[in-house]
């Protein structure tokens, strides 16, 4: 075989040039796949531990009992029966802390999901903490009955 040797030269430049922009393809395609530099992530860290503050929740005195507030943080005194009332900002969970001296304390705590209305209720024999979640898209119910005092912490 007999070429000319400018076009032999020229048939491998050509080669030459294809090889190293299909492997400059390869590289930039494999780069634009992973994208820019991604921030890192926070992964689901569990249920939120967003306390409810006191001006999200309403609390009424049920069966001639009462229910007064005083001080800072907030601090209801319980005479036979209180409902406490928290309307849900979002699905994420807040937590309603509330430090209960007096006992014994009965909670029973509710909510309407899907068109169902669930209760849970808890005897405290001695002073602690009374933590509820509340989350959804329906108000929760904190119903307290006891001779208490139930103090906002915070």
């Amino acid at each position: 075989m007999n070429v000319p040797r400018p076009l032999l030269v020229v048939v491998v430049v050509i080669v030459i040039l294809g090889i190293t922009s299909c492997g400059a393809g390869v590289v930039r395609g494999r780069l634009d796949a992973s994208g820019p530099t991604a921030a890192p992530t926070t992964l689901f860290g569990g249920l939120s531990d967003e306390p409810v503050p006191r001006r999200d929740v309403r609390i009424d005195a049920l069966d001639g009992g009462s229910c007064n507030e005083s001080g800072t943080p907030v601090t209801v005194t319980v005479a036979t029966h209180c409902l406490m009332t928290v309307d849900p900002r979002s699905l994420r969970p807040r937590t309603l802390r509330l430090d209960a001296v007096g006992p014994p304390i009965f909670v029973v705590v509710g909510q309407e999901i899907r068109g169902e209305r669930h209760t849970k209720d808890k005897l405290f024999p001695v002073s602690g903490v009374i933590e509820v979640s509340v989350a959804g898209t329906s108000p929760v119910t904190v119903d307290v009955s006891c001779s208490c005092t139930l103090t906002f912490p915070g």
